[in-house]
């Protein structure tokens, strides 16, 4: 963790411990209202006297609440907000400090505990604050993209893996394997060549660039033979693939401790707002950690979507590896200039874009993939894809790629499952603790649900408009790609293109400074009490709010708020722990492709192969029901539009197999 990303989050805690001090010792001069001293003693008035009826500005006078009629008994012990301010008071119930002490062991060092491993870059303070303020002002958006480098590098594993036969035992390259002609030594060299396209992915492409020709490049950078008295490719494949694990973050022990440490926290807030179950302040805390429980997902997956230890030298090494390439390509085709310097390559990736950190950053990896998985299932023989490197001449045709391949900044619609995916995770675990505290007394759009929809709401939204400047402003058009073609395009169109893309990065941060504004004052609110006052008690936000049932304002009926309670902690819960185990069982599945030892990393393929076929069954149900969701769409689409979209043949893959 470099000083920069220490600095922020210290003084990120310095700053929150400053203010909440601040409020306490506002607090402790400051008249505040008794809220259970104030319910009691009404409560006790209206039992004994009857003295406030339903005639009087301190009662609700509506007639209904919560689309249900109150008996007359009820409605004597329901205040309005109004007769909460005449009776109690209009200030604030700040908590105890004790109170106060026991939210910031329970809640806030484990939230900043958990900030410290995210992915910061270096010692960069400007960078640390950007990527900050991006992943918890737009933690959709961001997570949205690590999801979609995971499955990236996740396809590179899996190509890895089905290059060579299953439970093969590949060990270290002997002398004799130096030449790259042996199976075991092409293995290795495909190895390297696909780990090298996963870190590529993680970098932005310099702009303007001819398309075909960037894939040219590349595919020739990863896959080509290339010999001449300067350059041997395989060789020094080999060597930067070393020098990039061998740079690669480590910090994998840290993450999953302070990952234990928020499970931790939020097990003992289960615990307690189960135990004294109907205490709303207890209530409330829990939902504080559910709010926040997409958190650990979002820096858990920072360890799959790994980033280099120096990015920027990474960056220079494969410029490097692509200038010599190019260069050799002249040289092998005799072309003019030969002794010039790359012009292609040069300054080919420009910034480090992993971890969400970079707006609309698509990555190099997947239309290579793609291409490579259309040129393997062409050229294989039978119906299985295990075992591929050995087809005859395979490495020169990936080197040449497909006749009709995608083009390098192409947008692949399967994208879409991890757009959904990292919307379900952030807005379910937001909609637990939304549910919790929606139902807990009073019962509506309060202070606190109000605040956890306002923040899930920005973050969707900024999210939705992410997408749509993707596709209106930022992804290349035909006509963009036809005039790069035909010699480049036009600079003003550039200019004016760079001075749209510039303006909606300085709107998207302005809205993400916001939320994160918005998300530290709901957690400091909440830490303090803030919340303890007339209004926020009387949940007036929405339409059937404004009133206090003072006899559970405080303790709420067990059957009234259990099965709600249930269903939100539940509906975190859940989706926090399927994402969190699906993202360790990824990092132990792409762990063989970022091993710097060969025999660890082939030790590891071998388990992964051995889990893989021992979990085939539950891989294959979710492809079923997308295979049968495509016929029921193509056969809906004939019934209703007779467009014939069965005969539609989609985009090919290949899975992992054993066989």
């Amino acid at each position: 963790m470099g000083f920069a990303s220490f600095f922020v989050s210290s003084l990120f805690l310095r700053a929150f411990l400053v203010c909440v001090l601040l409020f306490t010792a506002i607090a402790a001069t400051e008249a505040k209202p008794d809220f259970a001293q104030c319910f009691a003693d009404f409560n006790k008035t209206q039992n004994e006297n009857h003295t406030y009826d339903g005639n009087t500005s301190i009662i609700y006078q509506e007639l209904t609440y919560l689309h249900h009629e109150p008996t007359p008994e009820q409605r004597r012990f329901i205040l309005s907000t109004e007769g909460c301010r005449t009776l109690c008071g209009s200030g604030v119930q700040y908590y105890h400090w004790s109170q106060i002490a026991t939210t910031i062991t329970t809640w806030v060092l484990p939230i900043i505990g958990t900030l410290l491993q995210a992915p910061f870059e270096g010692n960069d303070f400007r960078k640390t604050m950007y990527a900050l303020v991006r992943w918890i002002g737009s933690p959709i958006a961001s997570l949205a993209y690590i999801l979609w480098n995971i499955k990236v590098t996740g396809k590179c594993a899996i190509l890895s893996d089905m290059s060579t036969s299953y439970n093969i035992n590949v060990a270290k390259p002997t002398l004799e394997d130096a030449d790259g002609s042996s199976a075991k030594r092409e293995m290795l060299d495909m190895r390297d060549a696909l780990y090298i396209l996963s870190v590529m992915n993680q970098y932005t492409v310099k702009s303007p660039i001819d398309p075909e020709q960037a894939e040219i490049l590349l595919r020739q950078a990863l896959f080509a033979d290339i010999q001449t008295p300067t350059l041997d490719l395989r060789a020094r494949r080999r060597k930067l693939a070393m020098a990039l694990r061998e740079g690669r973050k480590r910090g994998i022990v840290p993450v999953f401790i302070t990952l234990m440490w928020f499970l931790f926290s939020l097990a003992i807030s289960i615990e307690g707002a189960f135990s004294t179950l109907g205490d709303n302040a207890t209530a409330h805390d829990l939902a504080l950690g559910l709010l926040l429980a997409w958190l650990p997902v979002l820096i858990l997956s920072s360890i799959v979507d790994r980033n280099p230890t120096q990015t920027t030298i990474s960056c220079t090494k494969l410029n490097k590896l692509l200038g010599e390439v190019e260069v050799a390509l002249r040289i092998n085709g005799n072309g003019v200039g030969q002794n010039d310097p790359p012009v292609l390559a040069s300054n080919f990736f420009t910034e480090f874009a992993g971890q969400g950190r970079v707006r609309w950053h698509y990555g190099v990896a997947h239309p290579i993939i793609t291409g490579m998985e259309a040129t393997i299932l062409d050229r294989r023989e039978s119906n299985s894809s295990r075992n591929w490197l050995q087809i005859p001449g395979i490495r020169k045709d990936l080197a040449l790629g497909p006749s009709k391949g995608a083009l390098l900044f192409h947008f692949d619609l399967r994208e879409v499952w991890e757009i959904i995916s990292a919307f379900l995770i952030v807005v379910g675990t937001i909609a637990g603790a939304f549910t919790l505290s929606f139902r807990t007394p009073t019962i509506g759009l309060g202070c606190r649900a109000g605040g956890y929809a306002i923040f899930g709401s920005m973050a969707a939204g900024m999210f939705l408009l992410e997408l749509l400047t993707w596709y209106f402003r930022v992804a290349p058009t035909k006509k963009d790609l036809n005039r790069t073609r035909g010699g480049h395009i036009a600079a003003e169109d550039r200019k004016r293109k760079e001075t749209i893309i510039a303006a909606l990065n300085w709107i998207f941060r302005f809205l993400e400074l916001v939320n994160t504004a918005w998300l530290i004052y709901i957690v400091m609110a909440q830490t303090i009490g803030s919340y303890q006052n007339c209004e926020c008690q009387a949940a007036d936000w929405g339409r059937d709010g404004g009133y206090i049932n003072t006899l559970v304002a405080l303790q709420a009926s067990v059957s009234e708020v259990e099965p709600w309670w249930i269903t939100g902690v539940l509906l975190s819960s859940l989706i926090m722990f399927i994402a969190i185990a699906f993202l360790v069982v990824e990092w132990c599945e792409q762990s063989h492709l970022n091993s710097v030892d060969v025999d660890k990393a082939m030790h590891g393929l071998k388990m992964t192969q051995h889990f893989k076929y021992r979990t085939l069954w539950i891989r294959r149900f979710p492809d079923y029901c997308i295979h049968r969701s495509k016929l029921m769409w193509r056969t809906l689409g004939d019934s209703m539009w007779n467009k014939g979209y069965e005969k539609a043949k989609g985009k090919e893959s290949i899975g992992w197999s054993y066989h």
